[in-house]
């Protein structure tokens, strides 16, 4: 008689507990007497046949919203396209919407080969699998070395958020520091803002907002040289989040910037936790960024969008959807002075998703360039009506670029 096996159902997502089967034994596994198996089914398991794979949870990580709520493990499905079945393996979860909890070093060694052969008849009873020889065990790596909640916020937008600091390991096995970076719970895998934190006279430590740590945003800034701008630039940025680029563009370049932000509270967690400061030169608005554009009267000599995707599923990216419509982006080249540039930090999530969104941004601008975020999904996509310099052209803003953020991403933009 054929042993029965759970067969894979889009969506599926089912938790389960075993007992460890090396129990209490810390130099094979770090985990508990009794383990949490979740089995996450893709929503489009459409390789044949079908790929599976088990994900190790890093031991004390178990609670954190990427591991504990259907949201996390969509994202982490998302993160591993190919996969029909995702087996993620770690400590039972306490409550089943468990809150925040300290990432902690963790003195016991990862799992070993042995504790992961151990598991195996566990996977067996739950796959569709008849040789387990190839099911891949995954671990999870992003770098934290230890992470301390700051303060959690709700807001009508964005709703459930997370203001951490993290201990970041810049290289592998070599230097860390030390960054506050802010989480939205429907997105947990996604970094919102992220700002490298300086410790002075025995003060708390600051967010510093002279420097770009968010990979995506030394493009960005990059980007500009494509514009024909002056000294002190009006810049539009269409989503603020923490605040990170409009502080840095303001603090470093003394462009003149306004910020629109959909949610009050993210306005409100920018300002307490990542030294947002209102002045004369930067100022933030609450509302729609799109019905903004469509409604502004004000002309700028830059555009620059990142928006929230919104929502979290196959093909998502930023900006959001509506973002591509027609009239949205006339009213953006409206809203732009003769030599000015949209610049739009964009996610790759699903190749032909990224291309209709260039292809509607051809149709109203003619020249485009792109920058492609290293070792990211993120590409930035510059775009504007007329013809402009190649990598700042040498003018004294492209100098000035070049002193501020470095070369490397000035010499990658090219003509798309």
């Amino acid at each position: 008689m054929e042993e029965a096996t759970l067969a894979i159902e889009p969506s599926r997502l089912i938790h389960l507990i075993f007992p460890n089967p090396s129990p209490s034994d810390p130099t094979t596994n770090p985990y508990a007497d009794f383990l949490r198996i979740a089995v996450l089914d893709s929503p489009t398991p459409d390789s044949h046949p079908p790929q599976i794979a088990a994900l190790l949870v890093p031991k004390n990580r178990h609670s954190d919203w990427l591991f504990s709520t259907p949201q996390g493990h969509l994202q982490l499905l998302l993160s591993l396209p190919s996969l029909s079945r995702l087996f993620l393996i770690g400590d039972p979860l306490s409550d089943p919407s468990p809150p925040p909890t300290p990432f902690a070093i963790s003195d016991s060694p990862p799992p070993k080969p042995s504790f992961q052969a151990k598991l195996l008849p566990f996977l067996f009873s739950l796959s569709q699998r008849r040789d387990l020889s190839d099911i891949p065990f995954l671990e999870y790596e992003d770098g934290v070395v230890r992470s301390l909640p700051v303060a959690t916020h709700i807001g009508p937008v964005a709703g459930e958020m997370l203001v951490e600091d993290a201990e970041v390991a810049v290289r592998p096995g070599g230097s860390t520091e030390l960054r506050r970076r802010l989480r939205f719970k429907r997105l947990p895998n996604l970094i919102q803002t992220q700002m490298r934190l300086v410790v002075s006279g025995g003060r708390a430590p600051a967010p510093d907002v002279g420097v770009l740590v968010q990979p995506y945003l030394a493009p960005m800034v990059a980007a500009l040289s494509l514009a024909r701008t002056r000294l002190r630039a009006r810049v539009l940025c269409l989503g603020v989040g923490g605040g990170a680029l409009l502080s840095f563009l303001r603090s470093r370049l003394g462009f003149d910037v306004l910020g629109v932000e959909g949610d009050e509270t993210v306005v409100a967690v920018a300002k307490e936790h990542f030294g947002l400061v209102e002045d004369e030169l930067l100022r933030v608005r609450v509302g729609d960024a799109v019905e903004f554009v469509k409604e502004t009267r004000e002309r700028f000599d830059a555009i620059m969008v990142d928006l929230d995707p919104g929502k979290v599923g196959f093909g998502f990216g930023t900006p959001p959807a509506g973002f591509a419509a027609a009239h949205v982006l006339e009213a953006v080249k409206l809203a732009l002075r003769a030599r000015g540039v949209l610049v739009v930090n964009a996610v790759r999530t699903e190749q032909s998703v990224f291309d209709r969104f260039v292809a509607r941004v051809r149709d109203v601008f003619p020249v485009l360039h792109g920058i492609d975020v290293a070792e990211e999904e993120n590409y930035v996509l510059v775009a504007s009506a007329v013809g402009a310099g190649e990598g700042g052209g040498g003018s004294s803003f492209g100098e000035e670029l070049r002193r501020v953020i470095g070369g490397y991403y000035l010499d990658r933009i090219e003509r798309i």
